[in-house]
């Protein structure tokens, strides 16, 4: 059975129709090729939002299969979502197509990047535990083809970390679905909810495998290595999707588990608490002493995950909130960052911020825009990570759990460490001395300078006018909850301007008088002819020698704290203590084959435990 009235389902259908359509138009032209994936991102995205205005609160059923294992729904909740993807999409589709005009075998990547929208609008729009992981699958291998596209050797690498360490978080989901089917018998996410069969001890004892596979791909800690090194390596499009919305197919997951089906439990309310704040403390420093600029993004959306996984520990309806709508607010911000950061390297030619200065001059609107998605990841107000932000910070506020004070103070220092680190990368690549490398750059062309004007709009309208979204769209999806305090966004929003504007002509106003040049000098020492200069760079640099974090930061640059390197090693020790038995002699091997059929004659004829 299947909705073929409701645009829902045609949400669903039409990005696989893309990445079929599209190679094949690619073989007669790159022009038709081109503007039909337009055409399609687009169509996915009206689609998206049509559904989410027609859905008015309620759900529907997509496709309905049960006795194969195959339903879709449309809910609030999976309809914001794939609205979402399907936004972030777009703008990654017409980015790319200036972006990614060098690059080779141009009719795969466009069907790989169709394939991945569908995969993931499929995965959130899933009702039905298997379907689910059918989507996830083709997700993370549409994933995985777009890291290593550019066949680097550091795509490879991070490409099969990424695929690894996947793929062993999904084979734990599938473990945990399996063992669901056989204790409930049912795997249909409605009826799972509606009769709480996670509420039984047993099957929320076995939620730790789906907290692993869904903690691999949000990019929780100690499981997120794979994220630093994918991010980085993948062509900006699609960094921009993956930190964008596909780690937030796992955050969506997480709160469809542990918060709708899941009755509050006080051990996976300190769990996801704990792993919430250690993942914002992980990633915020070790975002700060990185000197590439999507290396360094790549480790915030880590610092940042945090926050949304800790609104899910507190399994209230206002921390749900809040981390639901920060989930947004990331996705619009965070893509904006990884969409600015391209449009960097597409003119400069370099990651590298110590090769970065001076760009303001010569790339305003990628500036502003850039600056935008900064401020609403470091929390300033008016913009949307601010308001969510705060959502959150009251909700550790009434919290009734013990560690509450303890969240929210790493909550806190979270803050203050992503101001500090992405003002780091505004200082190093917009201000200061032009380089070698910015000196010759431009604005990028109208393709690229739209989809990040659209979402610093975006960025900019969720901080300014909150009540909308949240009403129509947050709401809806967690249920009623009650906001403390008083905070009037646009009047805020007004005075903040008043204060710039005043600031502005207290800056301008002694531009009309005669400045007398003094010789630079530093405790009335004279410093003229030396290099004074400090690179953004260079601000925490010495943050490494402390003696607190030194330690940490030499082990981390090492990969010796990188589970994935941790269980090579694991691996690689059993190894080596197994090889002896592995001769290669025929009379070691019989014998070891001798002494296994004795100990299990004993134990079939009753020797041993009774």
């Amino acid at each position: 059975m299947a909705a073929w009235s409701e645009p829902g389902l045609w949400l669903l259908l039409l990005p696989f129709g893309g990445a079929i359509v599209s190679p094949l138009l690619g073989l007669a032209s790159r022009r038709l090729r081109n503007g039909f994936v337009g055409l399609a991102a687009l169509g996915t995205l009206a689609l998206g939002l049509l559904a989410l205005l027609r859905l008015d609160g309620g759900r529907l059923a997509l496709v309905s299969l049960p006795q194969y294992h195959i339903i879709f729904r449309l809910d609030p909740l999976s309809a914001l979502m794939a609205t979402l993807i399907s936004l972030l999409g777009a703008a990654a589709a017409f980015f790319s197509f200036r972006y990614m005009e060098h690059y080779p075998r141009l009719n795969q990547y466009y069907a790989l990047l169709m394939l991945f929208l569908g995969a993931m609008i499929g995965a959130v729009l899933a009702g039905e535990l298997f379907t689910m992981f059918v989507l996830w699958e083709l997700m993370t291998l549409a994933a995985f083809f777009l890291v290593i596209f550019d066949e680097r050797p550091e795509s490879m690498a991070a490409g099969i970390k990424y695929l690894v360490m996947s793929e062993a978080g999904a084979l734990a989901m599938l473990a945990g679905m399996i063992l669901i089917q056989q204790l409930a018998g049912i795997t249909d996410i409605l009826e799972l909810k509606r009769t709480r069969a996670l509420a039984d001890p047993w099957l929320a004892s076995m939620l730790w495998l789906f907290l692993l596979g869904l903690g691999v791909k949000a990019g929780m800690a100690p499981l997120h290595t794979w994220l630093p090194d994918a991010h980085p390596a993948a062509p900006s499009p699609i960094s921009a999707l993956l930190s964008g919305v596909m780690i937030k197919v796992g955050l969506f997951w997480m709160l469809r588990i542990f918060f709708e089906m899941l009755p509050p439990i006080l051990t996976w309310q300190l769990v996801l608490g704990l792993l919430g704040a250690g993942t914002i403390l992980v990633g915020g420093l070790v975002a700060l002493v990185q000197t590439d600029i999507k290396r360094l993004i790549a480790y915030s959306s880590v610092s940042q995950v945090g926050y949304i996984i800790l609104g899910l520990g507190l399994a209230t309806s206002l921390g749900t909130a809040g981390a639901l709508y920060h989930l947004v607010n990331h996705a619009l911000f965070k893509g904006l960052l990884f969409l600015g950061a391209g449009a960097i390297i597409y003119r400069c030619g370099t990651r590298n911020l110590e090769e970065l200065g001076g760009l303001a001059r010569r790339m305003p609107l990628t500036f502003a825009c850039f600056l935008i998605a900064a401020l609403s990841l470091a929390g300033v107000p008016p913009l949307g990570g601010f308001y969510s932000k705060w959502m959150i910070y009251q909700a550790l506020v009434e919290s009734k759990l013990a560690i509450a004070p303890l969240l929210l103070g790493a909550a806190l220092a979270g803050t203050a460490l992503t101001l500090a680190y992405i003002l780091k990368v505004v200082f190093a690549a917009f201000f200061g001395e032009e380089t070698a490398a910015s000196r010759d750059a431009r604005e990028v062309g109208p393709t690229m300078a739209i989809p990040l004007g659209l979402l610093a709009a975006l960025c900019i309208h969720l901080g300014v006018y909150p009540a909308w979204p949240i009403r129509h769209l947050i709401e809806p999806a967690v249920g009623w909850f009650r906001l403390v305090g008083v905070w009037n966004a646009p009047l805020a929003t007004g005075l903040l301007l008043l204060g710039l504007a005043v600031g502005l002509l207290v800056y301008l106003f002694p531009r009309a008088i005669k400045l007398r040049p003094v010789p630079l000098f530093l405790g009335g020492e004279s410093m003229a002819g030396e290099d004074t200069r400090v690179r953004g760079t260079e601000i925490y640099g010495s943050l490494m020698s402390l003696t607190a974090l030194a330690k940490l930061y030499h082990q981390q640059s090492l990969g010796k704290l990188d589970i994935y390197n941790i269980t090579r090693g694991i691996r690689g020790g059993l190894t080596k203590a197994l090889r002896w038995a592995h001769s290669g002699l025929l009379p070691n091997y019989v014998a070891w084959v001798a002494v296994g059929l004795i100990v299990l004659l004993f134990l079939i004829l009753g020797g041993g435990p009774r």
